[in-house]
């Protein structure tokens, strides 16, 4: 085992367990940090994603959570790892317990906003929904003030923060508290991930029938944008879906979880905050002519250079001549 003492800061799993899961986490950081880094940066220097203003906002948003979480929850169970016992001190711990219902629930909320902004457009008809930009702020700005639902339940019952050694990461003694458990559950968890989840994944059939039909058939960007909108959505859905199944498991269940269950539902959630970029690339063919060439990125950050590429489109080419 990786620790054999009753030091309640040390880790209770095997060598086995720890390699694969730094490995894991190591891969996930870096992609996590490196791609929603280039997709802030891009898309608010460059408009590197074809979509609409008010998804674009969403998509920018939706990497800035992404970004947060990796540093907040990905980062220090890295570092635990490593150290084989929790290192950063009361803090984190403190933070990393706390903190951590924001980024995710804004993901889901992100998320959800994006499927109904996409379903208005196609219903609607682009010209006749329109939403300013300023409105496209306000509306993140609420979504950032109601994910801070949870962590307003977790804080205001006077929960404490708990390092679990099975699962190398601080939570929120919330869970187990049975005048605030509860409630927590209800608002924080239903309201805001399960039932999110389940209309984002109505929103996305509906989204792919009205597209596949021949009343509505859009034009190429509009393609682009709703097959990026359905990607972006199924990989949210396939990466919380094991949390919200085991926490409806460990509700039921009056035994303790295993702790293998719990390791393998969290860890699934860094698919989702590392997958993001990488399905723009696959479903944005803009966001894939930046990012493709060599060196782009040192090119984004010194601007000087003139990049080429013989599958561009006119606009493409167009953009990049503007900004040299």
């Amino acid at each position: 085992m990786a620790s054999t003492t009753m030091d309640p800061l040390a880790l209770q799993l095997s060598t086995a367990q720890i390699v694969p899961l730094w490995i894991y986490c190591f891969i996930i950081l870096i992609m996590a940090l490196a791609g929603n880094f280039v997709v802030i940066y891009s898309t608010i220097r460059y408009n590197s994603i074809r979509l609409d203003r008010i998804s674009l906002l969403l998509v920018q948003n939706l990497a800035i959570a992404d970004f947060i979480y990796a540093l907040l929850i990905t980062l220090p169970i890295l570092v635990t790892y490593s150290a084989q016992r929790w290192v950063l001190g009361d803090g984190w711990c403190w933070a990393m317990s706390q903190l951590t219902f924001i980024p995710g629930t804004v993901n889901t909320l992100t998320v959800l906003s994006i499927t109904v902004h996409r379903i208005k457009s196609i219903l609607c008809g682009a010209d006749k929904w329109k939403m300013s930009v300023a409105a496209g702020r306000v509306l993140v700005v609420c979504i950032w003030i109601i994910a801070l639902f949870g962590t307003v339940i977790s804080l205001g019952y006077g929960s404490d923060s708990v390092f679990s050694p099975t699962a190398a990461r601080c939570n929120s003694s919330i869970y187990r508290d049975p005048e605030g458990g509860p409630v927590f559950i209800i608002g924080a968890t239903g309201l805001l991930i399960i039932i999110p989840v389940l209309a984002i994944s109505l929103g996305n059939v509906l989204i792919g029938l009205t597209f596949c039909s021949t009343k509505y058939h859009p034009v190429s960007a509009k393609k682009e944008g709703v097959a990026t909108v359905i990607a972006i959505s199924a990989l949210f859905i396939a990466s919380w879906t094991p949390l919200i199944l085991f926490t409806f498991y460990r509700i039921r269940r009056r035994k303790p979880v295993p702790p293998q269950l719990d390791l393998l539902a969290f860890h699934c959630i860094f698919l989702n905050i590392a997958g993001n970029p990488i399905l723009y690339m696959l479903t944005n063919h803009r966001f894939w002519v930046y990012v493709s060439h060599k060196n782009r990125v040192m090119r984004m950050l010194c601007c000087r250079k003139k990049v080429v590429h013989q599958d561009q489109t006119h606009e493409v080419e167009m953009e990049l001549a503007q900004v040299q």
